[in-house]
């Protein structure tokens, strides 16, 4: 047995070590189908920074390593200097490699393959196959082309995007079969990865298009791939954000008012190619005492209702932004409202929940049960869930008033609540974002990463967004238990709301500027 030596070791026979499964001296061995303990997946960080001419523009800080870079790396560890490498005698090396290298058959040795084709052939009782490369494609084709159409549409909605253009470049018939313009095809596999609420507005394109736009769509959510833009008009803290169709948001500030800002709308002047987002305002209302807390609009885009640290709810009308009425009663600010039909609920900073009638402002129910102020609400079909400073939610139907249901795991207060019907995502000032099962009350996810108090969450699908006092906006996944995205330095101070939709991520904090993270731009998707 020739034992391998430093000086019985060539370049070459190092670079092949690079490539073979040695066991890790330091940090033990492993055995086929067992592998080491792995650290905890890190979301990517992107920061957002300022250029000289004033646009701001995102930025990778841990970027995913290559698979070559790795293999690189591998042979530059493995590799040995200069002194070590010293170069053996020319017989002593092929016998070494030839060692390890295992003999394999030749590959254009043509008459074993013929052989063993002759062999198969009288056995199926088949005629011989000479040229094996085509005869092989030519039986792979005919396993699937002479099937009936529907046949193959239903073989091939089992593939993914990548495998379809592949098989497309195989032959002209399958070219056809796979091709964008074969309209029944795309919008079956849009459907199933891309639609599956069954969005019945979609934009007059191709399917083989929007299914191109939605891919990349999801590769921009995985990578932190946005544009970004500021919005800037308000003369203090922007308390709160709400959607008013696709492309609309109202915010309320500090400063006594609302804006309504329309996002489509983008100017870009001659000036270092600066956009003004002046130009996305289309109007500003003050008619509140004090400081705008929070907004909700009505599922048919009717009217739009805010409530103040004046203890009062104003209802306005939309689009036109004109008030109609107001709602008085609560002893506190008013923290939070949202809208089910004709009904308004306010919380307020008094524990207390109040139900109104829109039409007639009369004040219809009052909740009681909290501990502390209540300081955010969600609904879904009639029902409600307040978060408060008890560090407790409460489910409520909002018809009888009752209590249904008391959800306790949070250590300190509550500041925030989203409520999609199925799931109740929660964060406070533990800097916890806890995920619960409405219907068992129990709590199915605890997500950690925040370092300050999580003052706003929003959902959209599969994706969860988080604000905080500490600067961040992140992205989670509450299915897998994990945080996707971390935008770092967007905000020079604390994030106070933020909106998700399918394209977009929308902040707004104490520094009176909201930022909008594009995943869209330059795509046409499904709103």
């Amino acid at each position: 047995m020739t034992i391998l030596t430093p000086s019985l070791i060539s370049p070459t026979t190092s670079k092949l070590f690079a490539y073979l499964p040695f066991s890790n001296q330091k940090g033990g061995t492993t055995t086929h189908g067992q592998t080491n303990n792995k650290s905890p997946e890190l979301p990517t960080y992107i920061t957002i920074v300022m250029q000289k001419d004033g646009t701001p523009t995102t930025k990778c800080l841990n970027p995913p390593t290559s698979s070559r870079s790795t293999i690189s790396s591998r042979r530059r560890r493995c590799s040995f200097s200069s002194s070590h490498s010293l170069c053996s005698p020319p017989k002593q090396r092929r016998l070494m490699i030839s060692s390890l290298i295992p003999r394999f058959p030749r590959r254009n040795s043509q008459l074993v393959v013929d052989q063993q084709i002759h062999h198969l052939s009288l056995q199926n009782n088949t005629v011989p196959i000479t040229n094996t490369i085509d005869s092989l494609e030519m039986i792979k084709k005919r396993q699937i082309l002479f099937l009936p159409s529907e046949l193959i549409i239903k073989i091939l909605l089992s593939l993914d995007c990548k495998s379809l253009l592949r098989l497309s470049q195989t032959c002209k018939q399958l070219y056809k079969a796979c091709h964008k313009q074969h309209h029944y095809l795309w919008q079956t596999l849009f459907q199933i990865e891309h639609n599956p609420n069954r969005v019945k507005q979609l934009p007059s394109i191709p399917f083989y298009d929007l299914y191109k736009n939605h891919h990349e769509l999801n590769k921009r959510w995985k990578q932190g791939k946005v544009k970004t833009r500021y919005l800037t008009g308000h003369d203090d803290s922007v308390y709160c954000l709400v959607w008013v169709g696709n492309n609309k948001i109202v915010s309320g500030s500090r400063d006594r008012s609302i804006k309504l800002w329309d996002l489509s709308s983008v100017v870009t002047t001659t000036n270092n190619h600066k956009k003004s987002s002046s130009s996305c305002l289309i109007s500003t209302k003050t008619h509140h005492e004090g400081s705008v807390l929070c907004l909700r609009v009505s599922t048919d885009l009717s009217f739009l209702v805010s409530g103040s640290s004046d203890t009062t709810c104003l209802v306005w009308s939309l689009p036109d932004l004109l008030p109609q009425k107001r709602l008085t009663g609560h002893s506190g600010g008013v923290l939070d409202v949202c809208v089910i039909g004709d009904t308004i609920i306010s919380s307020s900073r008094d524990a207390t929940i109040r139900v109104w009638n829109r039409i007639t402002g009369i004040e219809m129910r009052r909740l009681v049960g909290h501990a502390g102020p209540v300081n955010a609400l969600g609904s879904f079909d009639g029902r409600v869930v307040s978060a408060s400073g008890d560090s407790t939610l409460k489910l409520w139907d909002i018809e009888s008033g009752h209590c249904l249901k008391t959800f306790s795991g949070h250590t300190r207060g509550l500041a925030c609540v989203r409520f999609d019907g199925e799931f109740i995502y929660s964060g406070g000032q533990d800097n916890k974002l806890k995920v619960w099962d409405v219907n068992s009350g129990k709590c199915i996810s605890t997500l950690s990463g925040h370092s300050d108090l999580i003052r706003t969450i929003d959902s959209f699908e599969d994706k969860a967004v988080s604000g905080s006092y500490d600067r961040t906006l992140r992205v989670w996944n509450a299915k897998e238990n994990k945080c996707l995205l971390s935008f770092q330095s967007g905000h020079s101070s604390w994030i106070f709301n933020c909106l998700l939709s399918r394209t977009k991520i929308i902040s707004a904090g104490q520094d009176k500027r909201i930022m909008i993270l594009d995943f869209g731009y330059d795509l046409i998707t499904m709103e």
